[in-house]
């Protein structure tokens, strides 16, 4: 988050170990008007200044998932954090345009095509993926 932080994370942090992982989504209230990764990021650009995408709080996983997505989009759109689940609440209701959730947590809702699924953000393709 910041570009020049004021440690070294590879030389400063030793790892205790890794606990869980989980892909995280970008999701989409069903009305966008995008349905590829390519579109959103079209439509992102052209609408960024009256978007807005929700999280679970600042400094979230979820938060950072989205805001680092939103930097290499190139893109400036308002953060509205909320209280843990809170933000799916108002991304099915469409008061917020888009948010990034883990992906086994939202699966009924993209299943049931209640949000979008946009794009996973993992460099690989996920194992678990909605029905068709």
């Amino acid at each position: 988050m910041y570009k020049n932080p004021p440690y070294n994370a590879v030389a400063d942090f030793a790892p205790v170990g890794l606990l869980i992982e989980q892909p995280i989504v970008l999701l989409a209230r069903k009305d966008l008007p995008a349905a590829t990764l390519a579109e959103f990021t079209s439509y992102a650009k052209v609408h960024q200044k009256t978007m807005q995408y929700g999280s679970g709080g600042t400094g979230t996983a979820n938060h950072l998932a989205c805001a680092r997505l939103n930097t290499a989009l190139g893109v400036d759109v308002v953060h509205v954090p909320y209280r843990s689940t809170s933000a799916m609440q108002d991304l099915l209701t469409g008061r917020i345009d888009y948010t990034c959730n883990f992906l086994s947590t939202s699966m009924a809702l993209i299943e049931s095509r209640e949000i979008k699924a946009i794009g996973i953000l993992t460099r690989t393709r996920s194992p678990i993926s909605p029905s068709k």
